[in-house]
């Protein structure tokens, strides 16, 4: 039994969202088929993941689910506590940057490696930087930086802001004030008055933003 996934080679951003009450993510289990044990997104050259949830199997055969070599950026959400589901040691590009939102560092159980400790860029909270540092899993980073943003861990996956991603912009209909739209690092991009409640702001690539108006903070994923 093929999954829904299969031979999706244009998939290359993908969201697993936030969730409040720490649920896992079920996914069934590792396999493609009985007989073939792939991860369910082995086919998918995905560069950015956003991950914010625990990823729970219901059989522990196969493979884990991504195809870990595409990897250009990698999300940790702000209520993950454990990773599961990446083998850090596929990793091909061991250059990639990673952001944690969460204050408390996520355990990773696939251990990160070497080369990842020497090559990988590293954005974590603002002010969560110590934590990190005297973290078993993470300290050994050594490009490890906070964030641009101190609330960016707080940054929510819906909002009554009507922002999306579409034709190479993020959209949003209801906005009250000047819109901010920062890189997933904090990193400010851009900023428009809206008119009429409405603004569109092109961006370079797909991935994660976070969109910011007023106390209002979304992130939005192309």
């Amino acid at each position: 039994m093929s999954n829904g996934y299969y031979n999706c080679t244009g998939l290359k951003t993908l969201v697993l969202e936030d969730d409040e009450n720490h649920n896992s993510l079920r996914l069934g289990n590792k396999t493609i088929n009985k007989y073939e044990n792939y991860g369910l997104f082995v086919d998918c050259p995905i560069e950015d993941l956003y991950l914010g949830r625990f990823i729970k199997y219901i059989h522990d055969d196969g493979e884990l689910p991504f195809q870990e070599k595409a990897f250009k950026n990698i999300t940790l959400g702000r209520t993950l506590s454990e990773i599961e589901g990446i083998d850090w040691a596929d990793v091909d590009d061991v250059s990639i940057t990673i952001y944690s939102l969460n204050p408390e560092p996520p355990k990773p159980l696939d251990a990160f490696t070497m080369s990842l400790y020497s090559e990988a860029q590293v954005f974590v909270p603002a002010g969560a930087l110590a934590a990190y540092k005297a973290d078993p899993d993470w300290r050994h980073f050594i490009h490890m930086q906070e964030t641009g943003m101190s609330d960016i861990s707080s940054v929510q996956t819906a909002s009554e802001l009507g922002a999306k991603a579409e034709d190479g912009r993020i959209k949003v209909e209801n906005a009250n004030g000047r819109v901010n739209l920062y890189d997933i690092s904090g990193r400010l991009l851009d900023s428009a008055e809206p008119d009429g409640g409405y603004v569109e702001i092109a961006v370079p690539k797909c991935g994660v933003y976070i969109v910011k108006v007023g106390k209002q903070t979304v992130k939005v994923a192309m």
